[in-house]
């Protein structure tokens, strides 16, 4: 597994760039760093720099990226990662296509790029570029059932003359192993295919044409001398060496050569390239020979016809603007591509620029959440039973987890974890159970359930969690307003729970907890200002900075207070003059300097459904309106961690799970005037606070209404889905703090 950042794998390269055998160098970091950025950024942000992705191709098993024109390590066109098996381990560095015509040798990224796009509900990835009178076209797409990529490169003459003696190089740097003794690459000449290995890896990779090279080249990364130097060089000055292998070594690359028939002014050539993944050089060659047999075109069916079936899973949104349906349809595509087949959604598809290949309870868990109110319960069942093995000893969780499920990535320890985190299990298989009514599913999850809710029990001795990392990541020592709400959600779903399965104890214990947790919360987490503080610090004193994530006791996360309290309200009404920003988007919290404190979509989202709570519908429509243009700032119509306004561009990670699943929930208004939306339905008064969207609501002239039910009648209201004939309609702002809503 390579288990170094890129920053770090050039050093072991350059120390083994004299070996005997081996091959591709990396060229150095291209596209913005900090010092490129309008913004100071911290630390963190400098270090981690931009992910280079444009786009991904994935199919839960593996994920490979295409990269964009900026970002650290970018190459416009290249492929910069290839997650593989289970989305757990990075086996490339990079792999891109040169092309040498007219005398000349160019690779794709450094020709003038003219775009990118991802075609319209596929997942396929397309990248054009322009030289002097040649266009070169690559095409990028995942076997949505067999571990293969399938890239297709096009080379179009748009000279006046034919081009004569063309040749495309596919070259790649693939790193399944750095250490402690690194790959090994061969050629088989029977097959055609560059094979690569490591010995102490199960993973294998075979590149292949859909005709055979012209000749080949295997390498050791970085070095410019002999017969086994970078793959990379030998194709940039025309003399490859041939192959038979390279390695062991810390980096090996390779390359195949084609050469082109000659191409008449305004005609073209292509070829198809399947990088096949496996267990073995058996099967990894099985894989990327059945990819080229079956053709570009026959591909591109396969994943056109898988995103359609997944597409077609989603439940009708009534009232999408023209404008948001293609962003809306990307979400669900790109949320699909961030799951792994055994459960897991990974935060994004970068390994360092951010590191967030990894899968974090609390992000996994809104994002499935918003997936099963989307049409997709299965996938939202599947992660709570990939989180519960994922709990600690004392039924905790720790910050991260590799995707293939091998364990904990950052485990900090108690103050060092999140403990806004544990309540996410319970309150998640609540809202899976609602939606789906299996109790023998139900049944199955509650000792992982009663696991998470006693941590939350033990956690809280003074009504209050103790002192851990923030939800961000970025502070520690203070017990979060934010996780004080996820963990009220949890015990009140975990009471919830345990009532439908006649645990009547557990239930008494689990709302005896949340009861004196909610009476702390309102009357030591409220500032002097009459807002929900940030924190509480070790000291007693709270933390005053405004928090946009506070809005998340309302309607748009965990619902356990009406978006109508005081204290969430004033946060409502604080975050535009304190933390929003002149493209009408929000920041998270004062202070912030996260890659300078840009804007965050799942910012703006807290704000959107909050205010449509309290009744401002063309308010909330804004700030979707703003969410969509941000995912128009590039054709992929993704959207990542943070948008910088001043340059449109998004920084950090890009996409971001917790950002589609964001837009997913995000409400709605229909073609006729009538503003029609889904919301989350909250339970108040301490009952339990497991609601999410129970149906379609209607706003008529700015008054939101939706149904009241009495407190009596809250069990069977959202175990059975009935609802007692005596439902009344109120505006939601009006609600008194004794209702319960559904």
């Amino acid at each position: 597994m390579a288990v170094f950042p890129r920053s770090w794998l050039l050093p072991l390269l350059v120390a083994g760039a004299f070996a005997p055998v081996g091959c591709a160098s990396p060229e150095d970091d291209a596209g913005s760093t900090a010092s490129d950025d309008l913004t100071v950024w911290d630390p963190i942000s400098a270090f981690s720099g931009n992910s280079p992705n444009f786009a991904q191709v994935a199919n839960g098993n593996a994920l490979a990226v295409v990269s964009r024109d900026f970002g650290r390590g970018a190459k416009a066109g290249a492929l910069v990662e290839l997650f593989y098996p289970s989305l757990g381990q990075d086996n490339l560095y990079d792999s891109y296509v040169g092309l040498r015509a007219r005398g000349s040798f160019s690779w794709a990224h450094d020709l003038r790029l003219v775009g990118q796009r991802i075609v319209e509900n596929t997942g396929l990835v397309e990248s054009g570029f322009s030289g002097p009178g040649v266009e070169l076209r690559i095409a990028d797409v995942m076997r949505p059932t067999h571990d293969a990529h399938v890239r297709n490169v096009t080379v179009v003459n748009r000279g006046i003359d034919p081009i004569v003696g063309g040749q495309l190089a596919f070259y790649a740097f693939y790193t399944i192993g750095t250490l402690p003794t690194g790959d090994a690459i061969r050629y088989s000449a029977s097959d055609g295919a560059l094979v690569q290995t490591d010995s102490g890896s199960k993973t294998a990779i075979a590149t292949i044409a859909d005709r055979a090279p012209t000749n080949s080249h295997c390498g050791v990364a970085l070095s410019p001398l002999g017969s086994g130097r970078d793959a990379r060089f030998a194709a940039e000055d025309g003399k490859p060496a041939g192959c038979t292998t390279a390695g062991p070594s810390t980096g090996v690359t390779g390359a195949l050569f084609h050469d082109l028939p000659t191409i008449a002014p305004g005609q073209s050539a292509q070829i198809t390239y399947a990088i096949g993944l496996g267990g073995s050089e058996s099967s990894a060659l099985t894989e990327a020979k059945a990819a080229v047999s079956l053709g570009f075109s026959g591909a591109t069916r396969e994943d056109a016809d898988r995103w359609s079936r997944v597409l077609s899973q989603a439940k009708p949104v009534p009232g999408l603007p023209a404008r948001a349906k293609p962003v809306y349809n990307r979400a669900l595509i790109t949320l699909m591509q961030h799951h792994v087949n055994n459960g897991a959604f990974i935060a994004a598809p970068t390994l360092t620029s951010p590191a967030y290949r990894f899968v974090w309870p609390r992000d996994g868990s809104k994002t499935s959440i918003d997936l099963l109110d989307a049409g997709y319960p299965a996938e939202a069942a599947q992660f709570f039973e990939f989180l519960e093995k994922q709990l600690l000893a004392d039924g905790s969780f720790a910050v991260n987890y590799q995707p293939d499920g091998s364990g904990p990535m950052w485990n900090f320890g108690r103050e060092g974890n999140e403990n806004d985190q544990p309540g996410m299990l319970p309150w998640g298989v609540h809202h899976v159970y609602l939606s789906t009514k299996d109790k023998g599913w139900l049944r199955a999850r509650f000792p992982g359930v009663v696991r998470a809710a006693d941590f939350l029990v033990t956690v809280a001795p003074r009504g209050q969690v103790g002192p851990s990392r923030d939800l961000w990541e970025l502070e520690t020592g203070a017990s979060w307003t934010y996780a004080n709400g996820s963990a009220i959600a949890g015990l009140e779903a975990a009471a919830a729970i345990a009532t439908e399965l006649g645990e009547g104890a557990a239930a008494a214990k689990y709302l005896a907890k949340a009861k004196e947790m909610r009476t702390v919360l309102m009357t030591k987490f409220v500032t002097k200002d009459g807002y929900f503080a940030r924190g509480m610090k070790k000291s007693g004193n709270l933390d005053p900075r405004l928090e946009i994530g506070n809005l998340a006791l309302g309607n748009g996360g965990f619902a356990i207070l009406p978006d109508s309290t005081p204290a969430l309200a004033k946060i409502g009404d604080l975050v535009g003059p304190r933390l929003g920003t002149p493209g009408g988007a929000v920041r998270r919290y004062e202070g912030d300097n996260y890659y300078g404190g840009q804007p965050w979509p799942v910012a703006s989202n807290w704000l959107s459904v909050h205010t449509i709570a309290r009744g401002d519908v063309a308010g909330a429509r804004a700030l979707f309106d703003v969410i969509t243009e941000q995912a128009y700032a590039t054709d992929a119509l993704m959207l990542g961690e943070q948008f910088e306004e001043p340059t449109k561009r998004w920084l950090s990670a890009f996409p971001l799970a917790w950002s589609e699943a964001a837009y997913v929930l995000q409400p709605v208004l229909s073609p006729h005037g009538e503003e029609r939306f889904c919301v989350p339905f909250c339970i108040i008064d301490g009952m339990m606070g497991m609601g999410r969207l129970s149906k379609m609501l209607e706003v008529f002239k700015g008054a939101f209404h939706q149904p009241l039910v009495q407190r009596t009648d809250v069990h069977r209201a959202v175990t059975e889905g009935v609802l007692p004939e005596e439902v009344v309609e109120v505006p939601v702002h009006k609600l008194p703090v004794e209702a319960v809503v559904v």
